[in-house]
């Protein structure tokens, strides 16, 4: 029985400690994601010029039921940044998995009520994810800089990986929803590490990046 006992403690103690190295690495990657994008993340009152502002997309409304607060204050922040000249052009990345959901032509929907012109505007439909979204913002769309649009926790690992394939990338933490924390910023903390395995160990490639693609206000000659 001590034996057992004894046995049983000694797998409970190495399970801990199996447990506490984990979180110490997820804990370690969300702090240096963190302190790599420090100088690159900023308010809307404060965020420099940029000729294109890339939307990053999220379900309009919650699984639950109800309008979701993420989207909605992206969008405010998007039309707002128009709206003060800081940015010329909105590229919405976002997903377009079915005929029934299409995170960009809902957002691009939302964003011509709020004033910002069709002509300014480009969709792009394979903005799968984050990391999908800002590979494809640099080898399909051409940007060699772009503002991101997104919530804090959210804008920094788009900006990192922007800035480790090939653009200068700053970002626009949008207002967070009431609340301190969610279940998407706990997924976060494990998107980061997925995100670091992703840009330094896998080198990863998007899904579908197909032809190249030009903003319609690329005709008209938009700076």
């Amino acid at each position: 029985m001590a034996k057992t006992s004894k046995h049983g403690r000694r797998t409970w103690q190495i399970t801990i400690a199996i447990l506490s190295a984990a979180a110490c690495v997820l804990f370690a990657c969300y702090l240096y994601v963190d302190s790599q994008t420090n100088s690159l993340v900023y308010t809307i009152e404060t965020a420099p010029y940029s000729r294109v502002g890339l939307v990053l997309g999220t379900s309009r409304a919650r699984s639950s039921g109800g309008f979701n607060s993420y989207y909605l204050e992206r969008m405010r922040a998007a039309a707002e940044l128009y709206a003060r000249g800081k940015v010329k052009l909105l590229l919405l990345s976002g997903d377009n998995r079915s005929v029934d959901y299409n995170e960009p032509a809902m957002m691009k929907k939302d964003l011509m009520r709020m004033g910002v012109p069709e002509s300014n505007i480009a969709m792009d439909f394979a903005g799968f994810d984050t990391y999908d979204s800002m590979i494809r913002a640099h080898k399909v769309w051409g940007m060699d800089s772009v503002m991101v649009i997104s919530q804090d926790f959210h804008v920094r690992r788009a900006v990192y990986i922007g800035n480790r394939r090939g653009m200068y990338a700053v970002g626009v933490a949008t207002r967070e929803p009431a609340g301190w924390f969610s279940v998407a910023q706990l997924r976060e903390v494990f998107a980061r590490l997925k995100m670091l395995a992703d840009v330094h160990i896998l080198h990863s490639q998007p899904r579908y990046l197909g032809p190249k693609e030009i903003f319609p206000a690329d005709t008209v000659g938009v700076q």
